[in-house]
């Protein structure tokens, strides 16, 4: 019991520490918050994280301990991908699904052979087609990753994703994201209130927005401060 209670001390100094991913780093972020903007607090405190992820990969180095060395590298990557996603979603803010969805969809029948997919996967760069049957209503969705290891006379109704997952154009990108954080490679099917495709929404499609809304802050900050 008395072991128990020091590794539980020790745990929950640890988690206090003033460094994201863990709850001492997001203490101090909603403190900045107080009187900063969300964003630049998150940054602030990315900073600090990182130097104190730093000084304890010093301290393991010094002491040639491995397990400080390992909390130094998850502190650094952790507030890393906690900075990227806090940027992420204040830029989709207020961006609809529609506003980033490829629009012309290409389609693929179920009874398309394996090897017919594949030439088309070549010859139109895309690794993910919807599948819809012969009255155009969605039955499911094939990738690439379906077809490896898979007979070239078979059918892409015996491999594709038979319940591929959908949104409207109306749901905020933030969805989209979360959705697509979910499963990496995946594509999401826009669909109307009746079902029928309007759109493709893929990672690359927000990653490339949040691409494009990041060069405009730049140009747009310049210009905001007078210079």
């Amino acid at each position: 019991m008395a072991y128990l209670a020091l590794v539980n001390l020790l745990l929950g100094a640890f988690n206090l520490l003033p460094a994201l991913p863990m709850d001492g780093g997001r203490v101090l972020r909603s403190l900045l918050a107080l009187t900063l903007p969300h964003e630049k607090a998150t940054r602030i405190a990315g900073v600090v994280s990182k130097i104190v992820a730093v000084l304890l990969g010093l301290v393991g180095l010094m002491n040639s301990n491995m397990f400080m060395l390992f909390i130094a590298f998850f502190i650094f990557v952790g507030v890393q991908s906690e900075t990227r996603r806090t940027v992420a979603l204040r830029l989709l803010d207020g961006v609809r699904v529609s506003d980033l969805m490829t629009r012309e969809v290409k389609t693929v029948a179920p009874w398309l052979p394996v090897s017919e997919l594949t030439r088309i996967m070549l010859d139109e760069h895309h690794l993910g087609f919807p599948v819809v049957d012969e009255n155009g209503a969605l039955v499911g969705i094939v990738t690439l990753r379906e077809l490896t290891s898979t007979n070239p006379s078979a059918r892409v109704g015996e491999v594709m994703q038979r319940h591929p997952m959908t949104i409207v154009g109306d749901a905020p990108a933030l969805e989209a994201f979360r959705l697509l954080g979910q499963r990496p490679g995946m594509r999401l099917v826009v669909a109307d209130q009746d079902g029928r495709i309007t759109g493709i929404i893929t990672s690359g499609d927000i990653v490339r927005a949040i691409r494009v809304r990041t060069v405009g802050m730049e140009w747009e900050s310049p210009a905001a401060s007078g210079k």
